[in-house]
């Protein structure tokens, strides 16, 4: 979780960086699995294995951290490439290496008027410095069992995936509620609970680029409530049901409207169909469920007096 924060704001940091260039946001979603070369390896929603952790520990490395000496056996790397086979991710620290060196390069002769870049030169060294440092090292504890949360049971990753003791979930590859036919589906409340799932997603996005739009903090923070309210608490009673959460592509896109107010007012009939999935779940989901947050929001977002 504490990583995932710390990505959100990474996101915030690159955001600005195009604000701050006269762009746009980009909070453009994809399907799954989604395979590109601007990428670092091929994107899944998966649960956690050494497999997929491996791919983390290498993305996340610095060059040198992974590179193995000829003649020289190392535990770490012999499983670490086992466990890659074939794949060679980018490393991160490369990419944002030479976006930095970019943007060095154009606050020395911008092509247009500039306000001053070296703040958000400090922010992508420091999301590099993260990556490399806490981030590589996080990973590799979990990928050696050696984190504290293993109590030194340095085999956990030989369990059989069903295991109780297994540290992930048995959750489906890359869920989808978009690609089902509801009538085919046997578990109707957590189809309910994918769907309304995505409904919070896409509101998220919205509130997002509607932040970075106007400027102005309330849209940020109602984003915020919903990640950290019911879209958290979804996650989680999801895993519990054997399910994930989808993150669906949204049909809407996530800059909805022509202008704020009506991309404010899509937004609210949005969060209205949430709230009448969210009352037809009132029984299944847990007594601490977020129930208050779409109607706080929606008021809020009158409150604004956009619309």
């Amino acid at each position: 979780m504490g990583v995932a924060i710390q990505e959100m704001q990474h996101l915030n940091m690159v955001s600005n960086v195009l604000l701050a260039l006269g762009g746009t946001p980009n909070l453009i979603s994809q399907d799954f699995p989604y395979d590109t070369d601007i990428y670092p390896f091929p994107l899944n929603l998966q649960r956690l294995t050494r497999q997929s952790v491996a791919k983390y520990v290498y993305t996340e490395a610095p060059a040198g951290a992974v590179t193995p000496t000829p003649g020289v056996s190392d535990p770490f790397l012999d499983a670490l490439y086992a466990a890659l086979g074939k794949l060679r991710p980018n490393h991160l620290g490369s990419v944002y290496g030479a976006i930095i060196s970019l943007m060095e390069q154009v606050i020395k002769a911008p092509p247009f008027a500039l306000p001053d870049m070296t703040g958000h030169v400090r922010n992508l060294e420091s999301i590099k410095t993260q990556g490399e440092g806490p981030h590589f090292e996080f990973f590799k504890s979990l990928f050696m069992a050696t984190h504290s949360v293993f109590q030194n049971n340095p085999g956990v990753w030989d369990l059989p995936p069903n295991d109780p003791n297994y540290p992930s979930l048995p959750v489906p590859e890359n869920p989808s509620v978009l690609q089902r036919d509801p009538s085919t589906v046997k578990d109707k409340v957590s189809f309910s609970m994918e769907r309304l799932a995505n409904f919070h997603y896409w509101a998220i996005l919205q509130l997002l680029n509607l932040s970075y739009r106007t400027g102005r903090a309330d849209y940020m923070g109602l984003a915020k409530n919903h990640m950290t309210g019911p879209l958290f608490d979804l996650g989680k009673v999801l895993a519990s049901r054997g399910n994930g959460v989808p993150f669906d592509v949204p049909d809407l896109g996530w800059n909805t409207g022509l202008n704020e107010a009506a991309s404010v007012r899509i937004l609210v009939q949005l969060l209205t169909e949430a709230e009448t999935i969210t009352d037809s779940l009132r029984t299944d989901l847990p007594s601490d469920f977020s129930f208050d947050s779409i109607p706080a929001s929606i008021q809020q977002l009158k409150n604004l007096g956009v619309v």
